[in-house]
């Protein structure tokens, strides 16, 4: 049988090759935790910027963030809102 020689460029590739369907692999068994992990990540980085802007116009940071946690779940209830609206719409329109 022959090995493969890591220095080549055959050896290389199938090294990386190997590595990546184990990574793809490692995230579709971890998808249920990563999903609301990046979920959460995401809108961390969406709050980051009026999170500086209401500290620097002098509001506590205890204050400033339940201020933005207030609007984040006033948005959420109202995308539920409207995307129930649609939903129920769209039921009462089928035959």
């Amino acid at each position: 049988m022959h090995e493969i020689d890591s220095g080549s460029v055959v050896g290389k590739t199938l090294v990386n090759l190997a590595a990546f369907i184990i990574v793809i692999a490692g995230l579709k068994a971890a998808e249920s935790i990563m999903v609301p992990f990046l979920l959460s990540l995401f809108i961390a980085v969406l709050c980051a910027p009026p999170l500086s802007w209401l500290q620097k116009k002098g509001l506590p940071v205890a204050g400033a963030i339940s201020l933005i946690m207030l609007v984040v779940v006033v948005l959420a209830l109202l995308m539920v809102a409207i995307v129930g609206a649609s939903v129920n719409s769209f039921s009462e329109q089928i035959p």
